[in-house]
């Protein structure tokens, strides 16, 4: 049990680093919010959000998944710019998937809700057809089981 235990304790001292801006974490997976009026502004403090990020990783022995890295501003107009992440060009994007939940830039959730109706399509076909030869309990249980499974 170390393992977790010493990851909190490195990780724990990140927000201080970022000083100020939210950040959102969850097992090695991290998120900053940083907010801005004009997208100049949002280009300088992503640009020294993600310095500061990137170099407190790498003091205590981690890097930064390039491959994973996203960026959506959201706002009703999509707005697609090229920011400086740690010396790396990062596009803004219209969505990102962030611990299953697809967030999108105008802050819809139609393309998350088309992910989870196309999961869940076929399982519900699948318990529609075996329902009738099932007990109540044993239907909600197999159900149960399948629909949380998605999640």
């Amino acid at each position: 049990m170390l393992g977790p235990r010493l990851f909190t304790l490195y990780m724990g001292k990140l927000p201080n680093a970022l000083q100020g801006n939210t950040l959102i974490t969850y097992a090695d997976d991290s998120y900053v919010v940083i907010s801005a009026d004009e997208v100049e502004d949002l280009k300088r403090k992503v640009n020294a959000v993600s310095t500061t990020h990137s170099n407190f990783l790498r003091k205590i022995g981690m890097i930064v998944n390039e491959e994973k890295t996203e960026l959506v501003i959201f706002q009703k107009e999509l707005i697609e710019e090229n920011f400086d992440f740690d010396g790396k060009l990062i596009k803004s994007k219209s969505s990102m998937k962030a611990l299953g939940i697809t967030f999108q830039h105008n802050l819809k959730w139609d393309i998350h809700v088309q992910n989870v109706v196309s999961k869940i399509s076929p399982k519900l076909t699948v318990l529609k057809s075996s329902r009738k030869n099932m007990t109540t309990d044993q239907f909600l249980t197999v159900a149960t089981s399948q629909l949380f499974s998605i999640m």
